[in-house]
């Protein structure tokens, strides 16, 4: 089997159609919502929304669907469930024995997660460089 490159990346307008078509073939299926290309749209410009998509256009639908669920378990499945795991106990160990932090409980608290946030970013900007490419653009995502 001869690996094939996945770019993913953060969605831009010209992929909402493609998202929304994926989100009704794959997710909607019997649900009382959907995300049609307007609604994919709002969400990709929305500040406060991450939308990704894994792009090549040498590749099946399959594989690139593959590779955005992929992400998707990572990122929402395993990473929040550590997250929690080591929020939880964090906070406990703030908490000793006490029923609720207390304001300043809270403030030492948030730096932690806040400190650990900057440590990654420093680590990617320090570790990752985006690959040297021929191509001018990515393609849009395609379904």
């Amino acid at each position: 089997m001869t690996p094939r490159a996945i770019t993913i990346r953060l969605a831009e307008p010209r992929d909402a159609q493609a998202i929304a078509m994926m989100s009704r073939d794959f997710i909607e299926a019997g649900l009382g919502w959907k995300y049609d290309a307007s609604r994919v749209m709002r969400a990709i410009r929305d500040r406060e929304t991450l939308a990704v998509v894994a792009c090549d256009a040498k590749s099946t639908p399959a594989v690139r669907g593959q590779a955005q669920g992929f992400l998707v378990l990572v990122t929402y499945g395993v990473g929040m469930f550590i997250g929690a795991q080591i929020a939880g106990r964090v906070y406990n160990r703030f908490l000793g024995g006490a029923t609720a932090l207390t304001l300043p409980q809270w403030q030492s608290f948030w730096w932690l997660p806040a400190a650990f946030a900057a440590a990654v970013l420093l680590f990617f900007a320090a570790f990752f460089r985006p690959q040297a490419t021929t191509e001018k653009a990515s393609a849009p995502a395609a379904y």
